[in-house]
């Protein structure tokens, strides 16, 4: 079998040793598991391939059979519940220094005390510093305990630390500090973190460790309280390229987090989220503050609300661009809650978003239907918009209720636009969070959009309509130019 497996590996023909780690893992990712493991003991050179594969990706899950949840349930201390456990073996030994990516998921809801809870983290993760070449680390759902935190300390390989839905409750700033430290990483992700200021922890320290270890970030998202004014303010600007962040609902969290973007001229990517928590009163609520966006010449895309329209002055070089919201408002026949004229004074005052020639640099765009109605045509400019191919209009559950029920309103619709958006680029039109149950809608207003958008939008490849619960999905058939439904899964209309 070696000398078979020589010729297959290293012959000329099929160099599989010198192929890029990629398509090695695409290979072996046909194999069932259990022939994984038998071709692993076949020859070094097999077992080579598969290590540098296969084995690439680690998961530690508590997967915890139920004589030991039933010792856990009983256990009165750490000490006494860690000494009856599988101290090392969770994870074979011999696969750990081919260990590049390691994730450690849902160790929060074991219903057990915290003792237990850190004794059997601690066993499943004893092997982590014999990890010596990790370079990503996931935390997802894991409750953080002081032991946890010493295993992970000392990867020295380290490039990505992403921890989402963490539980802090249980380790201190001394905790965070120490295993923090030395770190170099170039992507940190922090989201949904809990418990940072429970049981006396000192929130602005845990801050301020995290912060530490921010000076050679290149990506960071995060919706950790604090972090955004203490980069903001500190001597040493990481050289971010990817920034994502949630905001609060306050006008000071706002201002502190245009104020840390202006100071990063090597951003490529941002992405604002906003707080949802008063509804209306901050959806609607214009931004004061000012960013040029002149001042981040490498900004390629720009992800923010509605609302921040206001905010965005001078030239730019983007090519995507999306004012999207988590906001949703559902409208009440018997209350006047449209968001329309609201946005359309936004757009109005704004630093002229309103007219179509801001838009011409993109390829995607995804604006909301009271922006899209109320843009104006440069009558002198008749090459805008020539690079466009994806446009999705956000209704945002208010804006196209009146024009969905009759087929001329549809058809004004369509057509207003046709007028301004219509270019021979565009290959993927969609509307998004409208405002209807499918059930209530009327039988052939599928055909009707179909028939409306090819009409308008001649050049379509791709077209989506998403009500509340579900919508349509279609894209034309290359040989007989019908539209066909699609996976929704495959759509990229969000």
């Amino acid at each position: 079998m070696e000398g078979i497996a020589t010729n297959l590996f290293q012959g000329r023909q099929y160099s599989f040793l010198s192929l890029p780690l990629e398509i090695k893992f695409e290979v072996t990712s046909y194999l069932e598991p259990g022939e994984i493991l038998a071709l692993s003991g076949t020859c070094h050179i097999m077992r080579d391939v598969l290590l540098s594969t296969v084995f690439r990706r680690v998961v530690i899950r508590p997967n915890i059979d139920e004589e030991v949840m039933i010792r856990a349930r009983a256990s009165k201390t750490r000490h006494t519940l860690y000494r009856t456990l599988k101290q090392v073996g969770y994870v074979p030994e011999d696969i750990l220094p081919s260990v590049r990516e390691c994730a450690i998921r849902g160790w929060r809801n074991l219903s057990l005390s915290s003792h237990a809870v850190d004794a059997l983290i601690s066993a499943y993760t004893n092997c982590l510093p014999r990890m010596k070449n990790v370079i990503s680390l996931t935390l997802v759902n894991v409750v953080l305990t002081p032991s946890l935190l010493l295993n992970l300390r000392g990867f020295s390989h380290l490039k990505s630390l992403s921890l989402r839905a963490c539980d802090f409750r249980q380790v201190s700033v001394i905790n965070v500090r120490k295993f923090v430290a030395g770190l170099q990483v170039e992507k940190l992700e922090l989201l949904g973190i809990v418990g940072t200021r429970a049981n006396g922890n000192n929130h602005d320290g845990i801050v301020e460790a995290f912060r530490s270890a921010a000076g050679n970030l290149v990506e960071l998202r995060h919706d950790l309280f604090g972090l955004t004014k203490a980069l903001s303010f500190s001597l040493a600007i990481p050289p971010l390229q990817v920034l994502n962040i949630s905001l609060g609902y306050c006008d000071s969290d706002i201002n502190e987090a245009l104020d840390f973007i202006s100071k990063i001229s090597t951003l490529v990517s941002i992405t604002i989220e906003d707080h949802t928590r008063f509804g209306l009163l901050t959806f609607l609520r214009p931004v004061r503050r000012r960013i040029s966006l002149s001042s981040l010449p490498s900004l390629r895309r720009l992800t923010c609300p509605p609302k921040f329209v206001s905010a965005l002055v001078g030239s730019h070089n983007l090519t995507a661009l999306t004012f999207r919201s988590a906001f949703v408002s559902y409208p009440d026949p018997d209350q006047a809650n449209d968001v329309r004229p609201a946005l359309s004074q936004m757009l109005s005052e704004s630093d002229a978003w309103f007219r179509i020639s801001r838009y011409q640099s993109l390829q995607e765009l995804h604006i909301p239907l009271a922006f899209a109605l109320s843009l104006v045509v440069d009558a002198n400019d008749d090459c805008y918009l020539l690079r466009l191919r994806k446009l999705v209009f956000d209704a945002n559950a208010t804006d196209i209720i009146d024009i969905v029920y009759d087929q001329v309103d549809l058809n004004m619709t369509f057509l207003r636009l046709l007028t301004t958006f219509s270019t021979p680029s565009l290959k993927h039109l969609g509307f998004i969070k409208i405002a209807l149950e499918l059930q209530n809608l009327k039988r052939d207003l599928k055909q009707d959009l179909i028939h409306i958008q090819q009409r308008c939008f001649s050049g379509l490849e791709r077209f989506s309509v998403r009500f509340m619960g579900g919508g349509w999905d279609f894209e034309k058939d290359s040989k007989n130019e019908d539209w066909v439904s699609f996976d929704r899964k495959e759509s990229d209309c969000v």
